[in-house]
């Protein structure tokens, strides 16, 4: 038995023992020696079971009991007939328990959960637990099963596993399980590696100069010899393939490489073999940046139309590559090899809204640069109002309030049949319908107030909705709106009609009609009514969603109804469809006239050409500046024709006029057009200055960077403040700040538990103005877990050596030799208080209670136990009645004998009185059973 206390220094209160003792040989003159004794001893016994209270007694006791967690490794690494032969160790091991014994059952890879907690009678078949195989993490393991233990008994941990950790490093808890008296034995289980080979790391500089030659090297690692092709990629292209022989061990091959112009470049080793086990492990990948010439990246609709400006840019020195926007990058790893994206006449109709966000991130995170040009199918007219892409340019794609717009009646013809309640198929599982009120709303938002709108809803039969009126009731329309829903058939030719009685009765100078439908519709002359409304004037869009719906009826309409027509598969895109065609439809959005444009006096990009002689533009798109943008051109009616800002750690520039169209024919023979488009790409370029030189590492999921700030002269660059935004797999984000740990050297680490590239903007907080960054990247290929594929050892050993515990064989018993241990430290201290209650009772007792009572109180007390030890030992020999006058002739005897023994002793004078109430009490007694009898 140990003894413990949780606070020690209550035990120098036993001075007060000795205390007790001095001042009880002062005696009392009451009592008798015997008497103060016993009342001493109680006294002591009290003040000693008190201060053991206090201190915090704590005694542990010897046990037999014993619990074992079996840990069963289930990762990757480990093959599948290992994992059985492992459960079926554990199963056999459960039916050898003895008493005493409780075993519970942990399984554990890339987290830890208990499959069943520990039990006297565990039975156990196959595992019920499903874990995330792609790591292995055996500190979590060992901590659950820590934490899951009972009290009593010893504690034994059975760890089956390979031993190829790879999130935290199990050494950490040798301390602890020591302390705890936990032993770890280990049943070593043969990992994947003896038929496994494996690409480790595709090593290529980070940076290298345009033209000059660097060396991409693969390593490889193979556990028996073997053959097969390595093929390496440059940015998805094949660049090399080879056969090669795989030798056992570590294998190294490089491929010589020039990249004769300059941006961001991504390799990609891929190994293809026959004897091999994990699929996963046979590709890596690598980042290098070329310095060379900028890249741009064109986006337009008409490739053809711009080639002169290619032309152009190429001879001022810039990279160009033109793509169409069905082809427009869809991921950031691919966006950011450019410098600089120029968006020509572009609508966001023909991008996603995934596509879209892209451009944020680009300039915002990455320190790129944006140049969004106009014309018929931009800005506002392109749907920009509310997406993305307005938030990163310095312009409004709306109109300024100053403008005098016409009077316009407006009718949205709504489908509402039963389809269109149905979900969109968006993350945000939107109806269609719900979607459509929204556009809605978005156009009543942009209609002036004495401008008119009405919502004529049809299913079967069609409905107003909203009334046509002014659109100065935005309270009205709003709760008109919300009435909407869903069901019935879809007949669009009556609510045609319904329209067309309307607005042939209206006087404003502009009427339209803008009809949504999913679905066919009942047959109608459609054809009549629609060019009975062209001949009073009144002008009909339609947008049609999915296909279901009747494209070419939709189409036939917008022809025939001088309109537009709109489809689209995402419904999300519906307000700003709505959008764009009641801007379109409301005011004009476009200015086609002769003019030459101004220049700002303030303007650092174009002041140097000579704006004497410019020539003049044919027509541009207005747009409203934002607050803190710059206007570097305008037109002669004030509107914006070039305008930039900064946004985040990149920049972007609107030109409203456009590239290949009438507007700018002018523009394209003037001698100075080159150098116009020159200074503005150069404007927008991420700066060039380059003083910050990134190092990254990635191990065990972690992701250390390292940065040196060294200037011009090779001076370290002291006290900057740098943070550096990074976009995980899975567009993840992360942005941590850099602590300066040596002269010119900063540090910090992240978090890269996920497969996939990791692209690092690093920027100084002070400096951010500047738009200045440095761009870094590292891809993790894999999992850990798919290349430590070999027996870990040197783990498995020193954790059950340094543990008291074995190395077990398949044939081993885990539930063999028990030894005696003691239980976990109990508190005790409140049976300590209780025993010192009673007996302070007692110490009472003694003090007070006079000694003849006492002894007659023992007498009885005595007698009482003897009779029934007498009665349990004779009662099955003889009758109860015949035991009962028995016990009562003794009792009588017993009696007598005390009274006549007390007569002949001498009685002290205290008690003379309490021993003849006694005498009296016995001789009425004996009378009243003599009269019974």
């Amino acid at each position: 038995m140990f003894i413990q206390f949780s606070h020690p220094w209550f035990l120098l209160l036993g001075i007060l023992l000795a205390f007790i003792w001095y001042i009880s040989r002062r005696g009392h003159p009451l009592l008798s020696a015997a008497r103060r004794k016993i009342a001493l001893l109680l006294r002591l016994l009290i003040l000693t079971f008190l201060i053991l209270a206090l201190a915090g007694i704590k005694i542990s006791l010897p046990t037999k009991d014993r619990t074992i967690f079996f840990l069963l490794d289930v990762s990757e690494s480990i093959n599948a007939q290992n994992r059985k032969t492992a459960q079926d160790y554990i199963k056999k091991s459960l039916e050898k328990m003895k008493e005493g014994d409780e075993a519970g059952i942990i399984v554990f890879a890339r987290q830890a959960f208990v499959e069943s907690l520990p039990q006297s009678r565990l039975e156990f078949s196959h595992l019920l637990t499903r874990v995330n195989a792609d790591y292995t993490n055996i500190v979590a393991a060992l901590e659950l099963a820590v934490a899951n233990f009972p009290q009593k008994g010893s504690k034994k941990i059975v760890l089956l596993s390979d031993g190829n950790q790879n999130r935290k490093e199990a050494r950490v808890l040798l301390d602890s399980l020591t302390k705890k008296g936990i032993e770890v034995d280990i049943l070593p289980l043969v990992s994947l590696g003896q038929e496994e080979s494996l690409l480790e790391a595709l090593i290529v500089p980070q940076r290298v100069k345009q033209g000059e030659e660097l060396k991409i090297k693969v390593i490889a690692q193979s556990f028996q010899e073997s053959s097969a092709t390595l093929n390496l990629y440059c940015n998805n292209e094949l660049l090399a393939k080879e056969q090669i022989k795989l030798r056992e061990g570590q294998n190294v091959f490089i491929f010589p490489h020039i990249l004769n112009e300059g941006g961001f470049y991504t390799y990609k080793a891929v190994l293809q073999l026959y004897a091999d086990t994990i699929a996963a492990n046979n590709q890596v990948s690598g980042y290098t940046i070329v310095e060379g010439r900028p890249k741009l990246l064109l986006l337009t609709s008409q490739p053809e139309a711009i080639s002169h400006f290619i032309h152009l840019l190429e001879k001022e020195g810039f990279q160009c590559e033109i793509r169409s926007v069905s082809n427009a990058p869809s991921s950031l790893d691919e966006l950011q090899d450019y410098d600089t994206c120029i968006l020509d006449n572009i609508s966001t109709f023909q991008l996603s809204q995934h596509q879209l966000s892209l451009f944020s991130r680009y300039i915002k995170d990455l320190g790129k640069g944006l140049i969004a040009v106009g014309g018929v199918n931009s800005f506002g007219l392109g749907g920009y109002q509310t997406t993305v892409l307005e938030e990163v340019l310095p312009v409004y794609a709306g109109i300024q309030q100053k403008l005098i717009s016409p009077t316009l009646s407006l009718v949205l013809v709504m489908d509402k049949s039963g389809s269109m309640g149905s979900e969109s198929g968006q993350a945000s599982a939107s109806s269609k319908l719900s979607l459509a009120k929204k556009a809605a709303l978005a156009v009543v938002n942009l209609l002036a107030l004495h401008e008119r709108i009405g919502v004529l809803s049809f299913d079967t039969e069609p409905q107003w909705t909203v009334p046509l009126q002014p659109t100065a009731n935005k309270s009205d329309i709003f709760r008109q709106l919300s009435s909407l829903a869903s069901g019935g058939g879809t007949s669009l030719f009556p609510a045609l009609e319904e329209v067309f009685d309307k607005l042939k009765k209206e006087a404003s100078m502009a009427r339209h009609v803008i009809v949504l439908s999913d679905g066919l519709s009942s047959q109608g002359d459609f054809e009549k009514i629609i060019k009975e409304m062209a001949q009073e004037k009144i002008t009909v869009s339609t947008v049609a969603i999915g296909e279901d719906t009747d494209l070419e009826l939709m189409q036939d309409i917008a022809g025939w109804g001088k309109g537009k027509i709109y489809y689209t598969n995402n419904v999300e895109s519906l307000p700003r469809i709505f959008a764009s065609e009641a801007l379109r439809i409301s005011r004009t959005l476009t200015v086609t006239e002769s003019f030459v444009p101004i220049v700002s006096e303030n303007s650092p990009i174009l002041s140097s050409l000579d704006w004497q002689n410019v020539p003049p533009l044919e027509g541009y798109i207005i747009t409203t500046p934002k607050q803190v943008s710059d206007v570097q051109l305008f037109s002669p009616r004030k509107d914006p024709l070039l305008v930039t800002w900064r946004y985040g750690l990149g920049r972007t520039a609107v030109f409203t006029c456009d590239l290949a169209g009438d507007w700018s024919k002018n523009w394209r023979e003037w001698p100075q057009y080159s150098q116009f488009w020159e200074r503005l790409i150069n404007w927008v370029l991420p700066s060039e200055e380059e003083t910050l030189f990134p190092l990254i590492t990635v191990k065990e999921e972690k992701g250390v960077l390292i940065v040196d700030a060294i200037d011009q002269k090779g001076e370290f660059i002291n006290f900057l403040s740098l943070k550096a935004h990074i976009v995980k797999p899975e567009d993840k984000e992360e942005i941590i700040f850099l602590d300066q740990t040596a002269p010119g050297r900063y540090l910090s680490s992240f978090y890269a538990d996920e497969v996939g590239p990791y692209i690092i903007s690093i920027s100084d907080e002070r400096r951010e103005e500047s738009g200045s960054s440095q761009i870094a990247g590292t891809i993790v290929p894999y999992s850990a877990e798919y290349r430590e594929l070999t027996l870990n050892e040197p783990l498995l050993t020193q954790l059950s050596s340094e543990t008291g515990g074995q190395v077990l064989k398949f044939e081993d018993n885990p539930f063999g030799k028990n030894r005696i241990t003691f239980s976990d430290p109990q508190d005790i201290w409140p049976w300590l208080v209780l025993i010192a209650s009673f007996l302070l009772l007692a110490d009472i007792g003694i003090r007070t209670v006079s000694s003849q009572i006492g002894r007659l109180l023992l007498k009885e007390v005595s007698l009482g136990l003897k009779t029934s030890i007498r009665f349990f030992s004779l009662s099955k020999a003889e009758s109860l009645e015949k035991y009962t006058h028995l016990i009562e002739k003794r009792r009588k005897r017993q009696e007598e004998k005390e009274i006549s023994g007390r007569a002949s002793r001498s009685v002290d004078t205290d008690d003379n009185e309490s021993y003849y109430r006694l005498l009296g009490h016995l001789a009425r007694r004996r009378q009243k059973e003599d009269g019974d009898k």
